[in-house]
């Protein structure tokens, strides 16, 4: 279990790089569902390239076919949940839209509890309720931004939804590595189908809009990709199936995200200089003790 509490820190220090890539695409106005069509693109190749090294294994067609659907799908709502978070927050308010994007990591926490019978013990419970708390602390202490009709609540449903898209992604993310067989599928397969459900995300949105503007797109996407190979590859999927094989699968997302939550916190004050408030010193203190608490 040490070892998979270990991987998911290092994947939530990974994302936040990924962060990063979405936050230079917003300040330079580069087309991120372009961007993410491209790094899928890229990693697909690579994972094609890398297949021809790894070990064959025998599956069966039921639990292979599962698998590949449900990284297909989780692949395609990991899409629909950064475009619809982008879309919200040029309408309201980007700390509650953050805060409540974030908090979908409850829903891998759940499933794990309610259909696998992971055990939901006072230091797992008392974790969770914390990083919780963190993110809405967090999340006040960034502030409103978005500039643009605040009064109107659709910007609130595109959050909603893509809170869903959130959780629904870490779900079928993590269901896999509840599967024993599934375990046996290599990470670069499994990378492969979710980076062919990113791609595949795309489709519908350019169909409705018709759009497709891929200027600038080349240096965010060579940087997703990087970032995806090293968090899908080697961090992620592993820490997951050593969690799930230990009764703690539930806990991937929470630890992994809070990680992400810590790291991109230090990120912001030490390197965008952003201000110290006291919001977000007691959300990041308590991130800390959540990431400790449901690791135990």
């Amino acid at each position: 279990m040490v070892t998979g509490i270990l991987l998911m820190v290092l994947a939530g220090f990974g994302w936040v790089g990924v962060g990063c890539v979405v936050s230079f695409c917003a300040a330079k106005k580069i087309n991120l569902a372009a961007a993410q069509l491209v790094q899928a693109l890229l990693c697909v190749a690579v994972g094609l390239a890398l297949l021809y090294f790894q070990p064959t294994t025998e599956v069966s067609a039921r639990v292979r076919y599962l698998t590949y659907a449900s990284l297909f799908l989780s692949g395609i709502g990991n899409f629909a949940a950064y475009d619809l978070m982008s879309r919200a927050m040029k309408h309201g308010p980007n700390g509650i839209i953050w805060s409540l994007v974030q908090s979908a990591l409850i829903f891998p926490f759940l499933v794990g509890v309610i259909f696998f019978q992971e055990q939901l013990t006072p230091t797992r419970t008392a974790g969770m309720t914390a990083l919780i708390v963190s993110i809405l602390l967090l999340g006040a202490a960034k502030g409103d931004g978005g500039a643009e009709g605040k009064s109107s609540r659709l910007w609130l449903w595109i959050a909603l939804a893509a809170f869903l898209a959130a959780g629904f992604t870490q779900v079928t993310t993590n269901l896999p590595s509840y599967w024993a067989e599934a375990k046996k599928i290599n990470t670069v397969t499994r990378t492969i189908w979710f980076q062919l459900g990113i791609a595949a995300g795309f489709l519908p949105l350019w169909a409705i809009e018709r759009r497709a503007d891929f200027t600038g797109v080349l240096k965010p996407a060579a940087g997703l990709s990087l970032l995806y190979i090293l968090l899908y590859f080697v961090l992620m999927f592993n820490g997951l199936d050593k969690l799930a094989a230990a009764g703690a699968g539930s806990v991937g997302f929470p630890v992994m995200l809070g990680s992400c939550i810590v790291g991109f916190f230090l990120y912001s004050l030490l390197f965008l200089k952003e201000k110290l408030t006291p919001a977000g010193a007691a959300g990041f203190l308590l991130c800390l003790a959540g990431i400790i608490s449901i690791s135990l």
